[in-house]
């Protein structure tokens, strides 16, 4: 369907979602955010935006016939 279709739920697919920070870290807090910089977080959300963008372009593109099974 799209490059973000995921069709084996058991594998991994391009998007990742944590569902508990609290497993991994008891602040919530993933890496060192001393090494941060407002450029590093522009980039980051640009990408992100980019992705998003693109993700919902592909799945307006999906025709519904793609989607429904015989």
């Amino acid at each position: 369907m799209t490059s973000w279709s995921c069709i084996d739920f058991r594998a991994g697919g391009p998007v990742g979602i944590a569902l508990d920070f609290k497993r991994d870290s008891k602040h919530g807090i993933m890496g060192d955010p001393t090494v941060a910089t407002a450029e590093k977080g522009k980039r980051i959300y640009e990408d992100a935006k980019k992705a998003i963008h693109s993700c919902i372009e592909e799945l307006f593109a999906v025709k519904k016939s793609q989607l429904l099974r015989d």
